[in-house]
């Protein structure tokens, strides 16, 4: 937090998002420098607009490993900040209790088993349309589920 605040105004505020992202304005001009620092923080900047948002994630997760979370971080660094015609929501839980939210995002993924992922994919979960996603593929272990995540991203940029 002491790096955003270096780089915030005193009357600027700090927002977070509903999928757990920071925003603060930052000049065009400084940029480059800030996002440089904030690498050196441990902190990823992401593009804004029409782009794979950042993997929601459950808040509280007390098992890494249990829960399945490098397999959440993984598909975090492969698919956030990804070019697509309309910005893509995707979300993860490690468990059916589903605290990530996974159900009402355009892309979800619940681990179901040890080492394995099922896939759902166009949740919304706002507006007089909001729904629950439709199950897609069940048991996915993470290098299926990398490779169809990939796929369905590629046919929407390409697709829409």
């Amino acid at each position: 937090l002491r790096v955003l605040a270096e780089y915030m105004n005193d009357d600027q505020e700090l927002e977070l998002t509903t999928f757990q992202q920071l925003y603060i304005d930052v000049s065009e001009n400084k940029l480059e420098l800030v996002k440089g620092k904030f690498k050196e923080a441990g902190l990823i900047c992401y593009p804004v607009g029409s782009f794979v948002k950042s993997l929601r994630t459950c808040n509280f997760c007390k098992g890494s490993e249990e829960e399945g979370m490098p397999v959440a971080i993984e598909l975090n660094k492969r698919i956030a900040g990804r070019e697509v015609p309309f910005t893509l929501k995707p979300a993860y839980t490690g468990c059916r209790v589903g605290c990530g939210e996974p159900l009402i995002n355009d892309i979800g993924i619940i681990k179901v088993g040890t080492n394995e992922f099922d896939l759902y994919i166009g949740g919304k979960s706002k507006g007089a349309d909001a729904k629950v996603g439709t199950l897609f593929k069940k048991q996915l272990v993470p290098e299926q589920l990398y490779a169809m995540v990939d796929d369905i991203l590629d046919l929407y940029h390409e697709f829409g």
